[in-house]
């Protein structure tokens, strides 16, 4: 579909007001209906606003005027294209193609602004937000290197104060953080904070998941859970359960635990409850496992291999079949939930 024609300019219009902060509620439902109503156009959109995101420090919305919005934007498009910023592209819609190995910069990455005052300052807040079936990566303005998951929200300041480095997330990330003894670096989830000075480390958690696990490659780092806290070294792994209010600590190899984010899912003697769980959070699906499976134990490396393409592997490699039952369109984030049945193979 070529969105540059005449008859597309309307549509141009809504999306530079709803990147101004102009857009009225009437208009908002239209955009909304509008990208509801196939994939192109939702792709469209994310491309349309990565690209605005990305080129354009934080701002104040009443600051951005619609008409002159339409323009940069498309300046900025411009841009971008001569340049062949990869960073732009956007990522496959993982309905179609949900592929763990997309190029860190080709994921589709959804990014707002919120403003925040506090003692007569303004603290801008940046959040990223990255699609299920993707992963994305931050550097914050410290040097510190933040990869994230599919289904994963960071918030972070533009800007870090001297004193202490906080941000708040939901999901699953993989923290490489820059020294700073003067200046801990904070993150902040649901169920627990991961305060560390200078290290390498991977904190799951999921809001929607009870467990949360914190894994420490290198350096150390301490987990402030409710009553407690733990300081882990190199190769332990912490996992803390919400329902019970109990945690444990292992020691391993960290491989299995951090290899997402070089677009490897690793399985090393891991029963198909696990497994089908990380795929769950990996691409927002709801799988049901038949209980009489849940304990086999599976082994296997995924790298590159499509959600399709991994289930006809698992097919093919344990006892089991797949059916799917049905599908859940949230709106509100324009995601798609599906749910597969996995039975034994008879």
């Amino acid at each position: 579909m070529d969105y540059m024609d005449t008859e597309n300019k309307h549509i141009e219009v809504l999306i530079a007001r709803f990147l101004a902060g102009d857009a009225a509620r009437e208009e908002l439902d239209e955009l909304t209906a509008w990208i509801d109503r196939n994939q192109e156009n939702l792709a469209y959109f994310l491309k349309m606003k990565n690209i605005w995101d990305t080129t354009h420090p934080a701002f104040d919305p009443r600051s951005i005027h619609a008409g002159e919005a339409l323009n940069d934007l498309w300046i900025r498009i411009g841009k971008a294209r001569r340049e062949r910023m990869g960073r732009m592209l956007v990522g496959i819609w993982p309905r179609i193609a949900a592929v763990i190995a997309l190029p860190l910069l080709a994921a589709t990455v959804w990014m707002g602004v919120q403003h925040i005052r506090r003692n007569n300052h303004e603290v801008a807040y940046q959040e990223v937000t990255v699609l299920y079936g993707t992963r994305s990566t931050v550097t914050l303005s410290d040097g510190s290197t933040v990869w994230l998951n599919g289904g994963s929200r960071l918030k972070y300041p533009v800007s870090f104060g001297r004193n202490v480095r906080t941000v708040e997330m939901d999901g699953e990330a993989y923290f490489k953080v820059t020294a700073d003894k003067e200046s801990p670096f904070i993150v902040r989830t649901a169920r627990a904070d991961v305060t560390a000075v200078g290290t390498e480390f991977n904190v799951e958690a999921y809001s929607g998941d009870s467990l949360l696990a914190v894994t420490l490659a290198e350096g150390g780092v301490e987990v402030a859970l409710p009553g407690t806290s733990e300081m882990l070294k190199p190769r332990e792994r912490l996992v803390y359960d919400a329902s019970t209010g109990r945690h444990s600590i292992y020691l391993g190899d960290t491989y299995k635990w951090c290899a997402w984010k070089d677009g490897v899912l690793a399985f090393r003697n891991d029963p198909l409850n696990y497994v089908f769980k990380r795929l769950g959070q990996t691409y927002n699906i709801d799988f049901i496992v038949d209980k009489s499976i849940e304990d086999h134990i599976y082994y296997a490396t995924f790298e590159g291999e499509s959600l399709d393409k991994i289930l006809s592997l698992l097919e093919k490699s344990a006892p089991i079949r797949f059916r799917r039952l049905s599908e859940e369109t949230e709106k509100n984030d324009f995601s798609h939930r599906q749910r597969i049945e996995v039975k034994i193979r008879e």
